[in-house]
């Protein structure tokens, strides 16, 4: 299978390790032109996206999603969506250590890590990224470009939404809603529902709104 990494970061750097491990032949990186700094990564190409579909074709290439969790996500959205209407679709990569029970469901683009566990019943949308040692328990529904930490572990029957980042070793108790563009931080305990755009945080006992921009800067 060849394709090409979208992302010129260290995330994207490290994603060519695991995809050639697996088999797959990368051919170049893709970023937007004004964020190439660098022309090769890893001895590759770094080439401009909007120059994609005349350097790669469609029907013999796929991509696969190297941008991290910047603004929650939201970069990656924007990209997957406008690489879609190029026409390309997206591996989901599935590191072999990882248990993935028969049943679940995802969409594509979704990188996932050492020993990671999803069980039965899942769902999952399009562009999530869970690193390693995370675990989605029992009917869980995730929605699309949601982020999870090493180590976080959500509960059964949980339901989150678009473009969340879940942090390292947080865990989200059973049967609670997660809506859009939450932040939640490394280490908290997520024992009730949060609304759209809050940060959640270790200590904290008020959930505290406008979490989307805490992530503005960086990531």
């Amino acid at each position: 299978m060849k394709a090409v990494i979208i992302g010129n970061t260290q995330f994207s750097s490290l994603l060519l390790q695991y995809v050639s491990d697996a088999g797959i032949d990368v051919a170049a990186f893709a970023a937007d032109r004004e964020y190439i700094e660098e022309g090769t990564i890893d001895a590759l190409p770094v080439v401009p996206i909007d120059e994609l579909p005349a350097r790669f074709d469609t029907g013999e290439y796929k991509l696969i999603m190297g941008i991290g969790y910047k603004k929650l996500g939201e970069t990656r959205k924007v990209i997957f969506e406008r690489c879609k209407e190029y026409g390309y679709d997206f591996i989901n990569y599935i590191h072999p250590s990882a248990v993935v029970d028969r049943s679940v469901l995802t969409g594509e683009g979704n990188i996932i890590f050492e020993n990671v566990t999803i069980q039965k019943r899942t769902v999952m949308g399009d562009g999530n990224i869970l690193f390693s040692n995370c675990a989605l328990m029992h009917d869980n529904v995730v929605g699309n470009f949601v982020t999870f930490g090493a180590g976080s572990v959500s509960n059964g029957s949980v339901h989150i939404g678009d473009c969340c980042f879940i942090g390292s070793n947080a865990t989200l108790r059973d049967r609670i809603t997660i809506k859009d563009h939450i932040l939640i931080g490394a280490g908290t305990y997520v024992e009730r529902d949060c609304e759209a755009g809050t940060a959640v945080l270790p200590g904290v006992r008020n959930y505290i709104r406008d979490g989307a921009a805490r992530m503005e800067s960086g990531l």
